[in-house]
């Protein structure tokens, strides 16, 4: 909860209440407390408002009776609209909320005496209480929508919140209250795509098995759509923003933002500062209000004349200054070297002047879909993201997905979702790259998968603009093969003992068997209920994992015939014809120096070997690998 006072005493807006309280004050019982006839509780609150010139003033307990009236009103009304009992509540809470006035709030300290008042331990209850239900929640969940909401009328007291210690290293701003005052910013905000882009922009940046994992888990989280929090968490877990509690150094972990998500935290407003400017994303304005980059002036500018005044004040105003500060405490030696002097000061002078006097009001042009321009690997060891390098290479052939899906599937039997799953991987993690206008640009940008909007969750369209190294096509080994979970249902589905579907989530369950979506991440195998996930049929799976399963849990042999028969789905055969080549190749070299012909179990050892030692992302186990060659010397 942003924390707003009034000569040294906090206030809390009626707004808010309910969400401190658990909804055990709810609207219409908060509004009822204050105007004086609340006969349950018993219990009576003093509130006030905020007068035109900013001045609190109190309010008469008559004065909420319309509103208590309003209220009435909008429950009947939505009762007579419920065709099922209470299937109408989720909106009458939305819409109850407003119906409070904007800019009302009572002291904190008085909703505490009256809350210890109601619900102290003397007074007995019928149901099981836990710990946490006797306590003020003063740092909720609020949906992002809803802050804009709460806080209305009370923008007078939090405008600035920060600005008096804004340059003073050790001024700290708390997490809820940057979280507020990006959830009201014109750039980060609610009404903005701004946020979104630059967390996809990370998420894509990254070729993290960590960062994937985190994104995944915080999609299960309450507070999912909260972007916001998921940017400012991003910042602290993985890209090095220092954090602080109780005035010393935060040293969470990567995923105690998600488990301690209640706990407050705090971060340096210069540390801020430094982080944004560092990885070119603008200051937010109502921290940084008088900044040459703060948001509002990020969003009035296009970006060429954004990156001008960032450059000047960020760049050539500090060289201007310190060049004038040397220049004056030069001591002349003759009349030309002091007027020589005088003319080099007056210039820098003017030059900075210049920069100061700039129109910040230039041409409007609102362009809030940026992503990070310079994406740096932070101080977190494991953060493991790195920015692009790229120059322009006459010598690479690309070729379109048509022909590297022809060129794949002649060498692996290759799936258009398999290749969309090594793509997900990237190179970095021995998968493959993809890029865009590989034929009228060079070098290409890469192509990376973008979270599905409004549930779109098909993977294999964007595939179809996609182009790739021919080079790299040729020399690709896959660190292991994927079938879909469609494939791996109809698989396991052979076996009338077992229920593929709860068989496949309870594989996942003991993580013995990952699901993998392009765009999601995850799948339905792990939420069954929440459609905003793909279902579990179009998932991907590791087949080292199926097949570890199989040899423990089903106890089939390693038999190629049998895996063959019973199992493999046309285009997922077995049998790996380019680790079959190289094993040839290893036999035959084998036969011409020992004069006899070697097992399979002892070709494959010496593959698994070489394949491990030269791809250190190389997933298949040395059984995986002998399964998928026969005795052709």
């Amino acid at each position: 909860m942003l924390e707003i006072k009034i000569d040294g005493q906090q206030l809390i807006p009626v707004r808010m209440i309910p969400f401190v309280t658990g909804w055990k004050f709810s609207p219409d019982s908060i509004v009822r407390i204050l105007a004086k006839k609340e006969q349950w509780h018993r219990i009576f609150i003093k509130s006030y408002h905020l007068d035109p010139n900013g001045e609190h003033q109190l309010m008469l307990p008559k004065e909420w009776d319309v509103i208590n009236a309003d209220l009435e009103i909008l429950s009947s009304k939505l009762k007579e609209l419920e065709k099922h009992e209470d299937e109408n509540y989720n909106r009458w809470r939305n819409e109850s909320i407003r119906h409070i006035p904007a800019g009302t709030f009572v002291w904190l300290s008085d909703l505490e005496h009256s809350w210890k008042t109601t619900f102290s331990g003397r007074l007995k209850t019928l149901t099981i209480e836990r710990e946490s239900d006797k306590r003020l929640n003063l740092i909720p969940y609020l949906q992002k929508e809803l802050y804009p909401v709460i806080y209305e009328g009370f923008e007078s007291l939090t405008a600035n919140p920060s600005l008096p210690g804004a340059n003073n290293s050790e001024h700290y701003i708390k997490f809820d209250e940057l979280h507020h005052y990006m959830t009201i910013d014109p750039y980060y905000g609610v009404d903005s795509a701004a946020t979104e882009s630059i967390i996809r922009g990370i998420y894509r940046e990254s070729a993290n098995d960590l960062l994937s994992v985190y994104r995944q888990n915080y999609s299960l989280k309450p507070f999912k759509s909260d972007v916001v929090r998921e940017l400012i968490y991003l910042w602290c877990g993985f890209m090095g923003l220092p954090a602080y509690q109780n005035g010393g150094a935060l040293h969470w972990k990567k995923f105690d933002f998600l488990d301690n998500w209640k706990e407050s935290f705090q971060i340096k407003i210069l540390e801020l500062k430094d982080f944004l400017r560092k990885h070119q994303w603008p200051l937010p304005s109502k921290i940084f209000p008088e900044e040459v980059d703060s948001t509002e002036r990020k969003i009035l500018l296009d970006d060429k004349e954004y990156k001008k005044a960032f450059d000047d004040f960020s760049i050539k105003l500090p060289t201007l200054r310190l060049q004038l500060q040397e220049l004056q405490q030069i001591q002349p030696e003759s009349i030309e070297a002091y007027s020589k002097k005088n003319s080099e000061i007056e210039q820098i002078k003017q030059q900075i002047e210049s920069i100061l006097s700039a129109d910040k009001t230039s041409s409007k042009v609102t362009r809030p879909n940026d992503t990070p321009a310079n994406f740096h690997e932070s101080s977190q060891d494991d953060a493991g993201i790195q920015p692009d390098k790229e120059t322009p290479d006459s010598r690479v052939n690309y070729i379109p997905y048509p022909k590297a899906i022809k060129l794949l599937t002649s060498q692996f039997e290759t799936s258009p979702e398999e290749l969309a799953i090594w793509i997900w991987m990237g190179e970095k993690n021995g998968g493959l790259n993809a890029y865009l206008n590989a034929n009228e640009i060079n070098p290409p940008p890469k192509f990376y998968f973008d979270p599905g909007q409004n549930n779109n969750f098909d993977y294999l369209s964007p595939l179809m603009a996609c182009w790739f190294n021919q080079q790299e096509i040729e020399k690709f080994h896959p660190p292991d093969r994927f079938i879909t979970g469609k494939e791996l249902i109809t698989r396991w589905s052979q076996y009338p003992e077992i229920k593929p579907e709860a068989f496949i989530r309870a594989k996942i369950l003991e993580s013995r068997l990952t699901n993998i979506h392009p765009i999601s991440c995850g799948n339905q195998g792990t939420s069954p209920d929440d459609t905003s996930y793909p279902p579990l049929s179009d998932g991907m799976f590791s087949l080292t994992d199926i097949e570890t399963i199989e040899l423990d849990d089903f106890g089939i042999s390693n038999s190629i015939d049998q895996l063959d028969e019973l199992h493999k789905p046309k285009g997922h055969l077995n049998h790996d014809s380019q680790l079959q080549q190289r094993a040839n190749e290893i036999a035959k070299e084998i036969i011409r120096t020992k004069k006899r012909k070697p097992t399979k179990e002892s070709v494959g050892k010496l593959l698994w070997k070489e394949l491990k030692k030269n791809n250190k992302n190389f997933k298949l186990s040395e059984d995986s690998v002998i399964r998928r060659l026969r005795k052709q010397w």
